[in-house]
């Protein structure tokens, strides 16, 4: 009897195991949220940015924060900072600008995100997907995402 009873747990634990990778996989199976640096401009002495994106996945994500690692033509990091995506509208195309005060964006090399700091689904609640289905790119000559 107490070999039936491991053979049950141990049934519904890789149950468990099989289940949760493929929940995972469900929420990202509808595509990628897409993030493209797709112009940048010095404006007054600020490097403006400006990303594109699109939400191809089956989340539909409300607000999102990222945090953002910004590296000099030397390769130094010259700055962290918070970019607040807000909603990624699932199935269409959204602009936003970010500028970065005292950086010429003819100083910058690259970008890449540094931290996922919030990604909220339509209920509110935190969603892995801004990370696990984020494809990054860039039109620039500044480098999104950056690699070593």
């Amino acid at each position: 009897m107490f070999d039936d009873v491991l053979r049950v747990i141990g049934s519904i634990g890789l149950g468990l195991l099989l289940v949760q990778p493929a929940a995972a996989q469900a929420a990202t199976e509808g595509g990628k949220i897409k993030l493209q640096l797709n112009n940048m401009q010095t404006v007054d002495g600020s490097c403006q940015l400006t990303f594109v994106a699109q939400n191809d996945t089956d989340i539909d994500v409300s607000a999102s924060v990222f945090s953002m690692t910004v590296v000099d033509v030397q390769g130094h990091v010259v700055a962290l900072t918070n970019f607040e995506f807000g909603a990624f509208p699932k199935g269409r195309p959204k602009a936003q600008q970010f500028a970065l005060a005292g950086q010429a964006c003819d100083s910058l090399s690259a970008i890449a995100v540094n931290d996922f700091i919030s990604c909220l689904d339509a209920e509110g609640k935190e969603s892995p997907v801004c990370e696990t289905a984020l494809q990054a790119s860039t039109l620039t000559t500044i480098q999104f995402p950056w690699s070593l």
